[in-house]
């Protein structure tokens, strides 16, 4: 039996400010901002008009006091200095704003299907993969009641007046009546035409100027004068005056909430006009009043709860966030109810500045630690303490885990993780996928398997550079039509030749990568259905974040819920009666409602009549959608704007180093210092810029102190300063106190890098669902820019580039404005807050501007994050210009400026990849990359400290045992004989070496050094495993876990790489760069390979390997944090000596690398290409620790062995030591018994049955060892003459079993005899293989 469906009522958040002469009256930083709507003449192709943002910053010069501000005042009347001013009284009363719910704004894209950023059609056609927002609620009632009056000629009037909202109806502005207002009546708008039939299309972009947006009907209590609003829109084709509205469909994203910018579309307002006794237009002087808004759609297809495909209706809520809850004091029957109608079978449609939004409240509060201001900022006498106990948490907060490594994490974590966004474009890997079958050791790919992944790896690869390459050329073709069309001056035919021969490279190219992009995809598609092969994230590329500002003591204007989940309403959750609502409110006009929605309309209505006015309690709120205003106007922050200006710092004067906290904060990092003071050389001042931004204020899922506290206090960590729960508690409630709000510095790289952030003209159109298509008047054909040329842009028209926007005199700028790297100090001259009602917080306040400007403007001064302050020398900050107050070490000072360390201002890698040599015979390039699946091991020997045998045990990367050397002899170093104890192995697969671990052997037995270097070698490898996290629990279970703690040795590439190549500069006014590439390349940015204080990582020491002559490693030279101070051919690890790397690109088209200093040699694949590049370090590595890069100006980077390496190896290796003389009672067999030969493998099979019992069937010795630490094996030497008299003899070795030697007195007959071997463990120490092992 098919389910009725109900209606659903979804509540909607209505904020009122009330604007009044009195709001404008404050000089200092509190505004009222002018009325500055998008200026959509700027879409015009005309250099005159174009803009490279349409909306421009608020100016809130002459704002203050009211008669000057041309938003309350008309500063054009005849008789401007009239007492009272001529104040525009319409625009003065109520403004009422409805903030559309989360789930219309959220866009939703089908599956992309494989389809990549590099596809596009020639035509246009249905995109699926386009995200597309839905279409939300156009029609609103507002329905208002007075509750009290007082009029200027006592007329009274009705106790409730409604409006209807249109929201998508279109106007243009010839047919708008004088009487409104169209800075506040009306909205400016974009409606796209792309119809090429249509005689208005060739002039579509003359048009949107003239377009406006909304229309507010006077419904009911209104005189009569006009004909009464009924529903016009029909929803047929060729309907000119309605239009589909999305949140993003103006290209103003701050539309939907601006109510400067959105009037009688998704705000309105009430200033109280009515008509008076003789006529006139006048306004309430008096009134209280309550106001109630429902909206809905005006096509019902456009619902979006009425998707095109049948849904659960519990997914479609769960889609939108919404819930379905029943009423407070709902009964079972109604709760039994809701789960039939509902269930799984129905179906139907102060400011602080850091890296971070944590890092910036943490530093607010470290800054005010123990100051009154606390409790002024949050207004609460209890802020103080709540303050305190939060900082008393510390870095616990930065990593809300119990796990030892993150702890030690978190004192890292804001620097190499929060700091850097990660690039969306990085591309894929293959890895193998096969599973092994239960309790089997991990699958191998066969060779044909192998070669396939690698072969598959080299496509991604490819494939995924071209797609980076790809997006960056329509960028630049997108930046050639900007700049050609912006500038007049472009005409000449000597610069319309140049534009053409770039503009025509540029389609070649874009042109080929698609072509050669096309090719490989096919493949890329087929492999995803091969189910020995799986693709993973490739590592992203990173580029940092600009400084985040934090703001306390002031909210978001958003709702504090707007990110949970939403609750709804269903219609038989209302009052069922609904008898005289209608006329009640309409006084005996018909309801405006749709029929299909009038029921439950007029429900909600009466619910807002009886529980409003007097009637509605201020506490708790009756149901979800009821608020209380109070008396005070709200400030609800939409977005803020900014200047700043920055100074560039030369980069000869930065140096790196492990620097601690300016401010006294327990971490030391790798940190980018100026060790000279800047204010004592005007030339640091010389290289500046003034740079500006617009960020919107956003609900912040990723940030809540409160969500950070609590995690910390569930985890129960022991170090947690807060324990009890009546702490936690009191914690956990006054947190909310501690209101911040946060915002990052948009568009700051930009404009280093002669970009521009905003809305602006395109040429191409892109309508939701549609591919982009291009703009007719956009076409320009004397510099080859046709229709075809165009459609290449795609949608990669983002930015603008600079152009003609900004001058940069060379008396002015000396320099030139680009820059790649970002390294300086930046100074915020305005900090404007602006809510969504217009009223501002101007920072500092306006004021008129000087003839003489002094050199450094008014600035404002916020507290400093630990990444961001200036250096501190001799008690000066570090800054271009100096300060006055003085500054400790470990105090907050009072600082302007920002240090901003140097940065890539373009997505980069740092790259790490284990390598191993070319195969033998290969010429350059001499190393390529592993793979991280087997048959490929990166480990070319394991080295193990015997302390027994005071000596260091050398093993072949598959864990079988090599050579031996001891301290000792004449040399002090003694080697021993190839493979002994064990036979040499039979095949030549067993018998290679890797030629890297002899030249380390031969390194540590050169004669020359009689033995230093191993003892030093020894030293360092014991000082470093102090250090190092204890070997995991399986680790026990190997062999060799009772002699020493196993190193492997690995060859490392680390290499920086950029995502594309280096950016041009787009300015076509001032200087310019001669080479970008060349300049970037030519940067050196220092890198940290390891930490010894952090005892996540696993790096013991390294030494340094070619990778451009011969691919030799140099053993005279190692580097290690705990280096032997007494040899000179061990070096501690210091800045001075850290590795540098310059950033590098290889073209994927022609292999080409981009470096400071190119090879010129040609590579015949990608993955050839990227292993030249690496800067190669021969490490000792802990196998269960990874090694970690740190970088000042890109995340740290990790590396770890692959597991089955480890495995390998381990259950192959043998603990083995020498042991004797001993003095046994029972001789060894006399002779050699090649039955019984040392096979490196037999340990690892059980001896036979009977070993190691009173009546062994095997040979044994009696040693006074422990059965119960495991059951051993004696390795006898012999003396094994050749196979001919003349050959030398050989050492050869026997194993026997070993019994327990115990102290009963015993009477074996003589002769004894003294033995000297080895003791070796015959197996991994297992609880079975002791029980019971007593011995004779």
């Amino acid at each position: 039996m098919a389910v009725q469906i109900e209606n659903v009522a979804i509540p909607v958040n209505l904020s009122a400010f009330v604007l009044t002469p009195e709001c404008a009256n404050d000089l200092g930083p509190s505004r009222i901002g002018i009325i500055a709507q998008p200026n959509y003449m700027g879409l015009r192709l005309d250099e005159a008009l174009m803009q490279h943002d349409l909306v421009d910053h608020v100016d809130f010069h002459n704002t203050a006091p009211a008669k000057l501000n041309p938003r309350i005042t008309d500063i054009g009347a005849d008789v401007w200095d009239a007492n009272p001013p001529k104040y525009r009284r319409n625009r003065l009363g109520i403004y009422l704003h409805w903030t559309l719910p989360r789930m219309y704004r959220a866009a939703q894209a089908q599956e992309n299907q494989g389809k990549s950023h590099g596809e596009r059609s020639d035509t246009q056609e249905d995109d699926l993969s386009t995200p597309q927002f839905p279409s939300v609620p156009n029609r609103w009632l507002v329905a208002r009641r007075l509750n009290h009056q007082v009029s200027e000629d006592g007329k009274t009037l009705p106790q409730f007046q409604t409006w209807i909202v249109e929201s998508n109806r279109v106007r243009r502005i010839q047919d708008i009546p004088d009487t409104v207002d169209i800075e506040v009546e009306v909205s400016p708008f974009i409606r796209g035409n792309i119809d090429p039939n249509d005689p208005d299309w060739r002039t579509v972009l003359e048009q949107q100027a003239e377009l406006c947006l909304g229309k507010r009907n006077e419904y009911s209590g209104w005189p009569e004068d006009e004909a009464s609003w009924s529903e016009e829109e029909r929803g047929i084709e060729g309907e000119d005056d309605f239009m589909t509205l999305t949140v993003l469909g103006s290209s103003n994203p701050v539309f939907p909430d601006y109510t400067p910018h959105n009037g009688s579309v998704f705000s309105i307002v009430d200033a109280f006009k009515y008509r008076g006794l003789d006529g006139s237009v006048k306004y309430l002087t008096e009134a209280n009043a309550d106001y109630f808004v429902i909206g809905w759609n005006s096509l019902s297809r456009s619902d979006l709860l009425a998707p095109s495909t049948p849904l659960q209706f519990r997914t479609t809520l769960k889609n939108l966030k919404l819930s379905l809850t029943p009423p407070e004091g709902a009964s079972e029957e109604e709760k039994a109810k809701i789960e039939t109608k509902f269930g799984p079978d129905f179906t139907m449609e102060p400011i602080s500045a850091g890296v971070t939004p944590l890092d910036g409240v943490i530093t607010f509060l470290r800054a005010h630690k123990g100051n009154s201001e606390i409790e002024q900022v949050f207004g609460d006498m209890d802020a103080d303490e709540i303050a305190e106990m939060v900082l008393n948490l510390g870095d616990l907060l930065y990593a809300a885990n119990d796990s030892f490594d993150e702890r030690a994490k978190a004192q890292d974590i804001n620097l190499y993780d929060a700091l850097y966004g990660k690039s969306t474009s990085s591309g894929f890997r293959w890895e193998y996928a096969e599973k092994s079958a239960p309790g089997k050791p991990p699958k191998a790919p066969s060779k044909e398997q192998f070669d396939d992944l690698l072969n598959l790896n080299e496509k991604q690869a490819r494939f995924d550079a071209y797609e980076r390459k790809l997006q960056q050329l329509r960028w630049d073709l997108f930046a050639e039509w900007w700049k050609y069309v912006s500038d007049k001056s472009n005409i000449r035919d000597h610069i319309q030749d140049e534009y053409r021969a770039r503009v025509e490279d540029l389609d070649r190219q874009i042109r080929d990568i698609e072509s050669k992009s096309g090719g490989i995809r096919p493949v890329l598609t087929a492999a995803l259905d091969n189910q020995s092969f799986k693709r993973i994230a490739e590592d992203p590329f990173f580029m940092r974040k600009e400084p985040t500002v934090c703001i306390a003591g002031m909210d978001s204007g958003w709702p504090k819920d707007f990110l949970d989940e939403l609750p709804i309403r269903i219609e038989s959750f209302f009052p069922q009666s609904i008898d005289g609502v209608e006329q009640t409110v309409f006084m005996g006009k018909p309801s405006p409602f749709p029929s299909r929605l009038n029921n439950i309309a007029l429900k909600i209505l009466k619910g807002c009549i009886t529980t409003s006015g007097q009637n509605l309690p201020k506490s708790p709120m009756p149901s979800r959608g009821f608020q209380h205003w109070g008396t005070k106007n709200p400030f609800e922050p939409m977005f803020l704007e900014w200047e700043a200006l920055y100074y560039h710092i030369d980069k000869s004067k930065w140096t790196v180093g492990i620097r601690p906290s300016p401010v006294g904060l327990p971490t030391s990092h790798v940190r980018y210092g100026i060790p000279e003071l800047l204010s004592e050389n005007t030339q640091n001042q010389k290289d500046f810029r003034y740079v500006t931004g617009r960020t919107l204020i956003l609900p912040q899922p990723i940030f809540s102190l409160t969500t950070a506290v609590k995690a910390v206090l569930d985890s129960n960590d022991p170090n947690s300063p807060i324990k009890t729960d009546e702490d936690k508690k009191k914690l956990l409630d006054g947190i909310e106190k501690l209101t911040f709000m946060s915002c990052p510095l948009s568009g700051l790289q930009e404009h280093l890098t002669t970009r521009v952030m905003g809305t602006h003209v395109k040429p191409t159109v892109n309508l939701p669902g549609k591919t982009n298509v291009p703009l007719l008047p956009a076409v320009q054909t004397d510099i080859g820019f046709t229709e075809n040329t165009l459609k290449l842009i795609d949608s990669r028209s983002n930015l603008t580039p600079y152009g003609n926007l900004l001058n940069f005199p060379a008396e002015t700028y000396p320099q030139h404005p680009f820059k790649g790297v970002t390294h300086g100090q930046l100074m915020i001259t305005k900090l404007n807050i602006i809510d969504k009602f217009g009223q501002a917080v101007a920072l500092p306040a306006p004021k008129p501007k000087l003839k003489n400007p002094p050199a450094v403007p008014e600035s404002i001064h916020p507290c400093m994050s630990d990444f961001v302050i200036p250096d501190i020398i001799d008690n000066k900050l570090n800054t271009v210009y100096p300060e006055d107050t003085p500054a400790e070490h470990g105090d907050w000072p009072l600082c302007r400026f920002m240090q901003l360390a140097p940065a890539i201002n373009q997505n980069a890698r740092l790259n790490a990849s284990f390598l191993n040599p070319s195969p033998p015979g290969s010429s350059f390039p001499f190393w390529s990359e592993t793979e991280n699946d087997k048959p490929e091991s990166p480990i070319f020997g394991w080295i193990v400290i015997n302390y027994q045998d005071s000596g260091m045990q050398f093993f072949r990367p598959d864990g079988r045992f090599y050579r031996e050397i001891r301290i000792g002899g004449p040399n002090n170093a003694v080697l021993g004989s190839k493979w002994l104890p064990f036979d040499p192995p039979t095949t030549p697969a067993e018998t290679d070496v890797p030629s890297q671990l002899d030249g380390l052997i031969k390194k540590v037995i050169d004669v020359a050094n009689q033995g230093t270097f191993l003892k030093s070698f020894v030293y360092m490898i014991n000082n470093a495993i102090k250090a190092m996290p204890f070997a995991p629990a399986e680790y026990a279970g190997y062999a060799n876990a009772l002699v020493g703690k196993p190193l492997a040795l690995v060859n490392v590439g680390f290499s920086l790489e950029l995502s594309i190549p280096a950016l041009h500069a787009h300015n076509t006014l001032g200087k310019r760069p001669e080479d970008e590439q060349i300049e970037l390349c030519e940067y050196q940015f220092p890198v940290k390979i390891g930490d010894s204080e952090r005892p996540f990582d696993g790096m013991v020491g390294y030494f340094e390997t070619d990778n451009t002559a011969d691919g030799s490693t140099n053993w005279n030279k190692i580097y290690s944090y705990s280096a032997d101070p007494d040899n000179d051919e061990f070096f501690q690890l210091i800045p001075e000596n850290f590795i540098k790397l310059s950033p590098h690109y290889i073209d994927p088209v022609s292999l080409n690398v981009s470096t400071s200093n190119p090879s010129g040699r040609a590579f015949s694949s990608y993955r050839e290409a990227r292993a030249a590049q690496y800067r190669i370090l021969t490490m000792i590595v802990d196998p269960y620790t990874p090694i970690h890069a740190y970088s000042p100006i890109l995340p740290i980077t990790g590396l770890s062995l692959p597991a089955w390496t480890i495995q390998q190896a381990m259950s192959r290796m043998t603990a083995f030591f020498r042991l004797g003389p001993s003095l046994i009672s029972v001789d060894v067999p006399a002779w050699y018994d090649e039955e019984r030969k040392v096979d490196p493998d037999s340990w690892t099979t059980p001896l036979p049955d009977g070993a190691g019992k009173e009546s062994p069937a095997f040979p044994t010795i009696r040693l006074p060892v422990s059965g119960k630490k495991g059951l051993w094996r004696w390795l006898q030497p012999y003396d094994v003459p050749g196979a001919m008299p003349t050959d030398a003899h050989d050492t050869r070795y026997n194993e026997m079993g070993v019994v327990q030697e115990d102290t009963r007195i015993r009477k074996d007959f003589a002769p004894y005899t003294y033995v000297e071997g080895y003791l070796q463990l015959a197996r991994p120490l297992l609880t079975s293989d002791i029980v019971g092992n007593d011995g004779p």
